[in-house]
């Protein structure tokens, strides 16, 4: 259902949306970071959590951290409707001039956000966050060489769909990625399959329907790319 508190903000930039479910361990450290991330963007903000289906106490961490934290809105499901449901929610409740899809864990610094900007601001529809791995220090052949295999399945992954729909994408099973607000009502009011656990089913109606799709790295430590 609706939270009936999530009202119009006609000043909001960024609408920042999470689904959740069952994410009470590691939810509270991502908001901390990425409430201490808007601020040093200087981006007016809201962050909506969408938690479906949670059975542990989520919704009432979020409660407690939204004393703290102004922008911060939750939207309650009792059932479990599936991530694309949760986006689908988010994205039509934000107000934001820019909306912004993200991982619960905060794999990709909110801070990322800024590479993506430009793109918005000249137009692009949607820009999706090419997730890249920065070098550690010490990484040797073996490392990169195991590392790789840790990332083999989102690489197939994006292989395949590279290969058979999304030709111009690095990385189209992204979870970092930013819709102009105009777009993202138009594209989620289409979206049908809330199970899918990304955001292939919204580019897939973008790219069917002419948006301006772009993409720009982003620095994760979480990352599987072609």
């Amino acid at each position: 259902m609706y939270n009936p508190t999530i009202k119009p903000m006609s000043d909001v930039t960024l609408s920042i949306i999470i689904p959740v479910k069952n994410e009470a361990e590691t939810l509270p450290l991502a908001l901390v970071a990425i409430d201490n991330q808007l601020d040093a963007l200087g981006i007016p903000a809201e962050v909506i959590v969408v938690s479906s289906g949670s059975t542990d106490n989520t919704a009432e961490i979020v409660k407690k951290m939204s004393i703290a934290m102004r922008n911060l809105k939750l939207v309650v499901n009792e059932e479990d409707q599936g991530v694309g449901a949760s986006l689908k929610q988010g994205m039509l409740l934000s107000r934001g001039q820019f909306r912004l899809a993200v991982n619960s864990k905060n794999l990709i610094p909110i801070n990322q956000f800024k590479n993506l900007l430009p793109h918005l601001e000249s137009g692009a529809g949607i820009v999706v966050g090419c997730r890249t791995r920065p070098a550690q220090e010490g990484e040797n052949y073996l490392s990169k060489t195991l590392s790789a295999y840790k990332e083999l399945p989102g690489t197939l992954a994006n292989f395949a769909l590279k290969s058979m729909v999304f030709k111009e994408l690095k990385d189209p099973t992204s979870t970092f990625v930013a819709f102009r607000a105009e777009t993202a009502e138009k594209i989620f009011n289409l979206t049908k399959y809330h199970r899918l656990k990304n955001l292939l089913e919204p580019l897939y109606i973008a790219k069917k329907s002419g948006f301006s799709i772009k993409e720009s790295d982003v620095i994760t430590h979480n990352v599987s790319v072609v």
